[in-house]
């Protein structure tokens, strides 16, 4: 850019000293001489011819005249390459500020990729690996106590709802303000109510566990309508506000993605008379914490996983129980 704006400048003194030529020229020189050859012309006798002197000044004259006039009509008409190279800098720059801007976007999105497949491929080891033990001891004949159960599929549970929480700082964009809160809830057929079964949040959360009637909160109405809910800002939102204790569940719980957990052969319809297995909920303090475009299937994906654990527990404790009671009836 130096070398073009020194080129530009040497040329430009080039034209600015012919320009200063070509004005002087029509200003003074060439009306001086056409009025010497005017006077030179009426000056002479009745039968006197024209010099050849006259002659060769007259074409010299014209010759310069005409290059003169040339030049100017070619400096009006000239292309600054100068401006045309500050304008494509200017692109240049322009366009290498677009590129950091796509560049810095596509690490953040690389980053969001790496992590949300790295989650999955852990979540879907662990999944075999809990369904495969659950086999297992089907296949061994092995029965346990609803206590055992309970502990077994409590514990498998916790472990994928950290396998989550772990990197929800770059799956979810969670801070220290956001006050994370992970709950997967199951719906209970005694109580007819939703229950938390399995919650990681951050420890400035009182654990207040409540129960949700289907229709009733985000959690209810998820569940209900098998329909996802988002919720960007609570304090926005007239119909969920009337679910709110206080002021305080407001400001801890203000967005949530609550996604219902449909079973695997339910086709989605709230009316085919199906009931979900339960609603895994995230929440946060801060509002517009998730976004559909980036949570969505990534949760999605995540709950069928956990439809296709709570499937199998549930075919494994339906023959557990019959085992057990089968025994307890021969040992009477």
């Amino acid at each position: 850019m130096k070398k073009a704006k020194s080129n530009n400048e040497q040329s430009e003194k080039l034209v600015s000293s012919i320009l200063f030529f070509a004005n002087v020229w029509t200003t003074l020189f060439a009306p001086a001489l056409i009025g010497v050859g005017v006077s030179y012309y009426y000056g002479l006798k009745e039968d006197e011819p024209l010099s050849i002197i006259f002659w060769v000044a007259l074409v010299i004259v014209s010759i310069i005249h005409l290059a003169v006039a040339y030049i100017q009509h070619i400096n009006n008409r000239k292309y600054t390459l100068y401006s045309e190279a500050v304008s494509i800098e200017t692109e240049v720059e322009k366009l290498r500020h677009e590129l950091a801007t796509y560049k810095h976007g596509y690490k953040e999105f690389s980053y969001l990729c790496s992590n949300q497949m790295t989650t999955i491929f852990c979540l879907a080891n662990y999944i075999d690996s809990a369904v495969g033990e659950l086999n297992h001891f089907e296949a061994m004949g092995q029965s346990l106590s609803k206590d055992q159960f309970d502990a077994l599929l409590k514990g498998k549970l916790e472990a994928i709802i950290r396998l989550i929480s772990i990197e929800k700082e770059a799956l979810f964009s969670y801070s220290s303000d956001s006050l994370y809160n992970i709950a997967l809830y199951n719906y209970d057929f005694n109580s007819k109510k939703l229950k938390v079964l399995v919650r990681d949040c951050d420890n400035r959360l009182q654990k207040r566990n409540r129960e949700w009637s289907p229709g009733h909160g985000h959690v209810g109405l998820a569940f209900l309508h098998k329909r996802i809910k988002i919720c960007p800002d609570i304090t926005l939102s007239n119909e969920l506000m009337n679910y709110s204790d206080s002021d305080t569940d407001n400001s801890r719980y203000r967005s949530f993605f609550s996604i219902p957990i449909l079973r695997c052969d339910d086709d989605g319809k709230a009316e085919n008379g199906k009931l979900p297995f339960g609603v895994l909920v995230l929440t946060s303090a801060k509002a517009e914490q998730f976004r559909e475009d980036r949570d969505l299937q990534f949760l999605s994906t995540i709950v069928k996983f956990l439809a296709i654990y709570l499937a199998a527990a549930e075919a494994f404790k339906t023959h557990n129980l019959n085992d057990v009671g089968e025994k307890d009836e021969q040992e009477q």
